[in-house]
């Protein structure tokens, strides 16, 4: 298992702020991955790759800091952060997508876990769908792809991090207060920077009202609605090329042409 030096575990600015905005707002931003398979799939297989999730990316969790103004850490826990969920009885074909979506609302917590979670379900026509879900705090879709593939591969990475809990209070209060001590000049700076660039671009003249604020009761819980396509990957990347484009650019195009033909624009300057 092949180790990667950490020597700075705490969670960087962008990491904290996605982390403090889950506890804010209660509102978990996950990312998910799913495979469709025309036929049944070793489950043996997939145990395998439940096991080897369990590290690198998917092996931290969050430890937050004993002090309010402090900053929080990367912490080692590794190992299934859940069981795979399988579900062996054979589903209706046409509730894959109620799958998929229930899949995503099944709890990710980078803190307290399960962080992820991995869940397979077989259907009446043969097919077999695979869910892969993981906190955005923890690992985005990228990283989550890398992690897959170490996974696969049966290649885990052990992270350089201390165990979850391995401080105790006394000594990651003492640790974090040396830490924040130390970031106070980094920290005006940057304040003194973002006065400067709120005082530069501060509207001139009078301002449109914006429409009041709707509230909800919090109480229901929204699911948009979509639609699953199923598109042919030699015939979509061909298209790509013969745009001049690559496959990623094609979803970018064609998730805007699909806005414009939907009315999703901007009034005053037609953009998407």
């Amino acid at each position: 298992m092949k180790a990667i030096e950490t020597p700075d575990n705490t969670l960087d600015y962008a990491d904290q702020g996605l982390f403090l905005a889950l506890r804010a707002t209660g509102q978990e931003s996950v990312a998910q991955l799913v495979w469709i398979y025309t036929h049944p799939v070793d489950v043996e297989c997939l145990k395998r790759l439940h096991a080897n999730l369990g590290y690198g990316l998917l092996g931290r969790r969050v430890e937050p800091s004993p002090l309010p103004f402090g900053r929080h850490r990367w912490v080692w826990a590794p190992g299934p952060s859940a069981p795979f969920d399988f579900t062996e009885t054979p589903l209706p074909r046409h509730q894959l997508a109620d799958w998929v979506d229930g899949r995503s609302q099944v709890s990710a917590d980078p803190e307290r876990g399960p962080g992820w979670h991995l869940a397979a379900a077989r259907f009446d026509d043969g097919s077999t769908a695979v869910s892969l879900v993981a906190s955005h705090c923890l690992v985005d879709g990228m990283g989550l792809m890398q992690t897959v593939m170490e996974a696969v591969q049966d290649q885990p990475r052990e992270m350089a991090l201390p165990r979850a809990r391995s401080r105790s209070v006394i000594q990651a209060i003492a640790a974090d207060l040396r830490q924040s001590a130390r970031t106070v000049p980094e920290a005006l700076r940057a304040l003194a920077v973002a006065i400067r660039l709120a005082v530069r671009n501060r509207p001139q003249g009078p301002q449109a009202k914006s429409a009041p604020a709707v509230r909800g009761s919090g109480a229901e819980e929204v699911l948009a609605p979509g639609v699953v396509a199923f598109v042919d990957v030699d015939t979509w990347d061909a298209r790509a090329v013969q745009l001049g484009g690559n496959s990623h650019s094609l979803v970018a195009g064609f998730a805007a042409r699909l806005a414009l033909n939907m009315g999703r624009i901007h009034p005053d300057d037609g953009t998407v």
